[in-house]
């Protein structure tokens, strides 16, 4: 800008002295000078525009660095993530990073469909970038096949497996088989359902007030106790149990319909 004023100024000069003095330059000679000014002033803001221009971080590295990260940290060998980064205001002016990028979920929160993950500039210029990711993930899921009715078991042969995309990282989709043994239905689900483990309750085999043996590992060696199930469960669920000799209510493990295994 000080160079452009610099030429006007000098033009502007010339202009008034050849108004004055009879044997001037010709008009053309004038408008020659200006021109080879504005050339001059063009060039010079040329190069400072691409100067700038390549001392700005790309918007699109920030977009895939984002959703690199959600992808190496949420790789599986039987299932493909698909990471898709919020488009950026292309108003965003973020200086170069010369440093490495550092890429966290926003508070550390856990992967789902949908994560605000946060890019920050470690190097000479320090910024961050919040942007949200939508995540999927193509993976083996059971299907149903015909409609289920609330309280019904599912079997094998009840279900197909199929690939299908599901929102965020498909942990919550139910893959094998043996994933619906001693469950049934929550509700009654429509065919072509994707079962996920909030549609299926596990068996009660254990209802509270019942008689069970609480089982301990001291040693190696197993000790055995009778106990009263304060709560009910199936199998794999944790319950209160109240020892019968001491009184005392412990947390056990469901093994079968009147076993709990306590820690010690």
């Amino acid at each position: 800008m000080r160079l452009a004023l610099y030429i006007g100024m000098n033009y502007s000069a010339e202009t008034l002295t050849l108004s004055r003095r009879p044997h001037a330059a010709a008009p053309s000679t004038v408008c020659i000078r200006a021109a080879f000014a504005a050339v001059i002033g063009l060039l010079i803001y040329s190069v400072f525009s691409v100067a700038n221009a390549r001392t700005l971080h790309s918007l699109d590295a920030i977009r895939t660095a984002a959703e690199q990260f959600i992808r190496a940290s949420a790789s599986s060998s039987n299932a493909t993530v698909i990471a898709t980064a919020g488009e950026l205001d292309p108003r965003l002016q973020l200086a170069e990073c010369t440093g490495d990028l550092d890429v966290t979920t926003l508070n550390n929160a856990p992967i789902a469909a949908r994560t605000t993950v946060g890019v920050r500039c470690r190097g000479e210029a320090e910024w961050v970038v919040y942007l949200p990711v939508k995540i999927e993930t193509e993976t083996d899921v059971l299907i149903l096949r015909e409609p289920a009715s609330r309280l019904a078991h599912i079997s094998a042969s009840d279900v197909d497996v199929q690939r299908r995309r599901v929102p965020g990282l498909g942990n919550l989709y139910l893959s094998k088989h043996d994933e619906l043994q001693n469950r049934h239905a929550k509700r009654s689900l429509p065919a072509g359902t994707a079962l996920t483990v909030d549609m299926l309750n596990r068996d009660v085999v254990v209802k509270r007030g019942q008689q069970v043996t609480l089982v301990a590992s001291v040693g190696g060696i197993d000790v055995r106790a009778s106990g009263t199930a304060l709560t009910s469960g199936g199998n794999a669920d944790r319950i209160r149990v109240q020892n019968a000799t001491s009184l005392k209510v412990v947390e056990g493990v469901v093994e079968s319909s009147n076993l709990v295994r306590i820690g010690m």
